[in-house]
């Protein structure tokens, strides 16, 4: 759903792990965000 005229949408990622001392963990997400094309009103346009 795409923002209103003047409204500003934050997000954030979170995730936790226990790690023990001197150990290791990998945490695996994925981040995909919609690019619409813009219009500027010299008729350049951007993705």
């Amino acid at each position: 759903m795409p923002s209103s005229p003047g409204e500003t949408l934050c997000a954030a990622v979170s995730a936790s792990a226990w790690v023990e001392p001197h150990g290791k963990c990998t945490v695996a997400f994925s981040l995909a965000w919609s690019s619409p094309k813009v219009k500027f009103v010299k008729g350049s346009s951007f993705h």
